[in-house]
């Protein structure tokens, strides 16, 4: 089994480069103990052609269970990023939509599907643009709020 899907306190020196930027952070303050709620990160290989493999969701589901379990009747965050969205080249850094309020596995699913699909023009010409040469790079980030 490919692990996809990490907790914050697991994040490691050589998933930095896939769990980008918000992922790294969050995971770092949560490793030095400030007050940031335990997360989660979906690494981008969980995806398959715009859609979350069956074994990744599995996974995804076994971290909300844990998560549950120490606080219950919690609402979750989701928020997608893409690897390089603001660099020196390019400048798409929250474009992504943030889900707020996300309870159930099956909320936190079709947030997933949401966040999947290209809406704004921005995410468009992103996509177009950066992912072209880089596909399958988009990752997701769950965390309690």
């Amino acid at each position: 089994m490919i692990e996809s899907v990490y907790f914050f306190s697991k994040i490691k020196k050589e998933h930095r480069r896939l769990a980008g930027g918000k992922g790294n952070t969050l995971a770092y303050l949560y490793q030095k103990n400030y007050p940031v709620p335990n997360g989660f990160v979906i690494m981008p290989s969980a995806f398959q052609h715009d859609e979350i493999s069956p074994e990744a969701w599995k996974q995804v589901q076994m971290h909300l269970r844990q998560l549950r379990k120490t606080n219950a009747g919690t609402s979750f965050a989701v928020r997608s990023s893409a690897l390089g969205e603001d660099s020196i080249t390019a400048s798409f850094a929250g474009q992504f939509e943030t889900i707020l309020r996300v309870h159930t596995d099956e909320e936190v699913r079709q947030s997933i599907q949401v966040q999947l699909q290209p809406s704004p023009y921005t995410c468009l010409r992103f996509r177009s643009t950066y992912m072209r040469e880089h596909p399958g790079q988009l990752l997701r980030m769950f965390f309690v709020p």
